[in-house]
C-alpha cells in the first residue's frame, strides 16, 4: 500500500479509535478534558510538578497549563502548594480524587483495549505493539 492511501486510512480509523477511548469513560468524570486526563497522567508518574514542567510536557503555554490546573484544583483533582525550599516554586500534585480518577480511567482504558484485542491473533497484536512502540520513539525524539 502506498504511504498516501495508507495515511488517508490511518487518518480515516484514528477518529473512531480515540472516540472509543473517550466514550469508555464513566459519566462522573466525562467532563474531564484529554488534557486534563494527561496531567494526572504525569502527576501520577512524577507525583508533583511545577507549571512549566508540565507545560514543557504537555507543549503548551504555562498559561495554558495553569488554566486547566485552576479548573482541576476547583473540581477536586489536584493541589497546589508552594516549595518549603525556594518559595517561588508552585507545585501541583494529586489529591486522592485525582488519583482514584486517573487509576478508573487507566482500569477502563484498559479492559477497552483487552476488549479490541481479545478476537487478533497474538502474532498480529505483536506486529501492532511493535509498530506503535516505534511511532511513540520517533514522537518522543521530536521527529515527527
Amino acid at each position: 500500500m502506498k504511504l498516501r492511501k495508507f495515511a488517508e486510512r490511518i487518518s480515516y480509523i484514528h477518529p473512531s479509535l480515540m472516540k472509543a477511548f473517550v466514550s469508555s469513560r464513566p459519566k462522573d468524570i466525562a467532563k474531564i478534558s484529554l488534557p486534563q486526563i494527561l496531567i494526572l497522567e504525569i502527576l501520577l508518574v512524577k507525583g508533583k510538578a511545577i507549571m512549566s514542567e508540565l507545560a514543557n510536557d504537555l507543549r503548551i503555554s504555562t498559561a495554558g497549563t495553569t488554566g486547566l490546573a485552576d479548573r482541576m484544583i476547583a473540581a477536586g483533582y489536584l493541589k497546589r502548594y508552594r516549595s518549603k525550599e525556594d518559595r517561588r516554586l508552585v507545585y501541583v500534585e494529586m489529591t486522592a480524587k485525582g488519583r482514584r480518577t486517573i487509576e478508573d480511567i487507566r482500569a477502563r482504558r484498559l479492559g477497552l483495549v483487552e476488549d479490541l484485542f481479545k478476537d487478533i491473533p497474538e502474532d498480529e497484536r505483536c506486529v501492532y505493539l511493535n509498530v506503535i512502540e516505534k511511532i511513540h520513539q520517533r514522537l518522543k525524539q521530536g521527529d515527527r
